[in-house]
Order: structure tokens, then sequence, then C-alpha cells
């Protein structure tokens, strides 16, 4: 078992978030590759849970299939994306969140995300912060929180690389209370946001804002950045 070294923490970082990373559940954090496993320390004993998507998956939307097709690249404007480009700058982030700068070789599809915050006054607290959903024994991890200079709150972001294959189209509706939903790779973005902000509050950690931010390159443009904000529809699950 390997303790989580994936978070990162600003030596700056608002007080709010020290006070988070001092509390004994997320010191006491851990993680095993083996089974793909968290574990924390809970009223003296060790807690195991799975990851938060899974449950997700089962609670709204078990029937949606993933679009795994690969694009027809001379035809169309979108340049490809991977799991290894998006733990690329997943790690690329932790790293500045560690050092105070980027990379030597830092790609630039994480230039483009750090540029990005700067440009609206945003400094990096924290990455990949664990977070854990009680209710339901699971955990999760805050891609990046950062604070805004002029207000000194902490928002939320939610970090996706590439253009999802077909990630509007709709396949039927979330179940249960979101039934009025569609169901989209999009919106189901919205809800990993959305359930990682809950789990940081409701451990007193307060996110004034949240956002799911996608970066990805074109072939006229090169990488682009775009901001979904948190839905309104998302209130129901309050």
């Amino acid at each position: 078992m390997t303790t989580l070294p994936f978070f990162g923490l600003d030596k700056e970082a608002h007080p709010l978030l020290k006070t988070y990373v001092a509390t004994p559940l997320i010191k006491s954090t851990s993680f095993d590759e083996s089974s793909g496993c968290y574990s924390y320390t809970a009223y003296g004993q060790r807690v195991k849970c799975g990851g938060l998507v899974k449950t997700l998956e089962h609670k709204y939307y078990a029937h949606y299939k993933d679009n795994r097709s690969k694009r027809r690249t001379k035809q169309t404007n979108i340049r490809g994306s991977n799991k290894k480009q998006g733990k690329l700058v997943d790690s690329q982030l932790l790293h500045y969140v560690h050092v105070g700068k980027k990379p030597k070789r830092c790609s630039k599809m994480t230039s483009a995300l750090l540029d990005y915050w700067n440009s609206k006054g945003h400094v990096l607290q924290a990455s990949q912060l664990p977070v854990v959903l009680r209710t339901w024994n699971r955990m999760t991890q805050a891609d990046v929180i950062t604070k805004n200079k002029s207000t000194g709150e902490l928002c939320l972001w939610e970090v996706k690389t590439g253009i999802p294959v077909g990630g509007f189209r709709k396949q039927d509706n979330f179940n249960g209370i979101l039934s009025d939903v569609k169901c989209t790779k999009y919106n189901i973005w919205q809800l990993q946001l959305h359930y990682t902000r809950k789990g940081l509050q409701d451990e007193g950690l307060l996110i004034s804002e949240s956002n799911v931010i996608q970066v990805y390159s074109t072939k006229d443009k090169g990488v682009q950045v775009k901001v979904h904000p948190e839905e309104k529809w998302l209130k129901k699950l309050n």
C-alpha cells in the first residue's frame, strides 16, 4: 500500500485548505494500486472504499455506453486525446503546485490551463486533493483548487483533456431524481464535479465556485480552453 503522494498543496495555501489536509482523515488516506481501493482512518479504525465514478454510474447512468471509436483525423478539425495525455497534464499540474513553476518540458495543454488561470487572477492552491463521500463510503480526488486573488475565495476545477466522441449525444436520461436530465458525457462530467464539491464542503472546505475546465487541441487554432460552469440542474441533488 502506498501513501497518497498524489496531492499537492501550495506552501502559502488558504487557511481552510491547510486545516482540511491536517485532518486525521486526509492525513491517513492511502491508495492500494493492486486493488484500486482507497483507505483512511475513521473513529480509530481503518476503512476501505472504492472510487466515486462506478457509484455514480450505478446510481445514475448504468445504461450509458462510452463511444470509444476513433475520429477520422483527416476529416475533422479536432485532434485526438487519450488517457496518457490526461495523466501527463495531471502530473504536470501537480508538479506546478509542488514547485511553483512549470516543468521544463511542459505540454501545451498544461501551459494553456496555467495561462488561463493566471489571466483570470487565480493562483493554484492544491492538486489531486483526496475527497471522501462518507454517505457512500467512496473517495475521489479534486483535480485542481485555485484561489481568486481578488476575493480570496476558493474555486474547484474538474480538468478534462480532449473532446469526447459524441460528448453531447443523448443516451436517454439519467435515472432517479435526475430522470428529466439528458444523459450525455458532458453531463456525466457535471455529476463528478458536483459530488467532488459536496465531499469537500461536507468536510468543512468552503468552495465558492466550481467548473469543468476542458482543454483540447484543434488543427486550425491549436490548444483551446473551454469552461463549463456548474449546471443549475445539479441543485436537485442538494
